[in-house]
């Protein structure tokens, strides 16, 4: 997908977000000046691990990568009115968007 593809996506599937960044204030703005948005899943994985099978769900967003340089790990993520912790740095895709691994609700 080009950019615009991916803006597209996002603003027809995403979800108004805010991260709070350490020491950098917050981000709910994205790089096209709109609301920040992206699409909040908690998909299904069955992990093998020797001769045991252990189901794992781990919510996680998709974002568009130029929105989230600035995230970190540590940082929080607020969705829904529901805050998350980011759990590792943006993994970029390639094609012009991110993933961002969320852990436990934020204490």
């Amino acid at each position: 997908m080009n950019d615009e593809d991916n803006r597209l996506f996002i603003n027809v599937f995403g979800r108004n977000i805010k991260f709070l960044l350490k020491n950098k204030g917050s981000l709910d703005v994205g790089s096209d000046g709109e609301p920040l948005k992206g699409i909040f899943d908690i998909p299904f994985l069955n992990v093998e691990i020797g001769e045991f099978e252990i189901g794992s769900s781990t919510p996680r967003l998709t974002c568009i990568s130029a929105d989230v340089v600035d995230v970190k790990k540590h940082d929080v993520v607020i969705i829904d009115n529901i805050e998350y912790n980011v759990v590792s740095d943006p993994q970029p895709d390639g094609e012009g968007m991110s993933i961002v691994e969320l852990g436990n609700k934020a204490q």
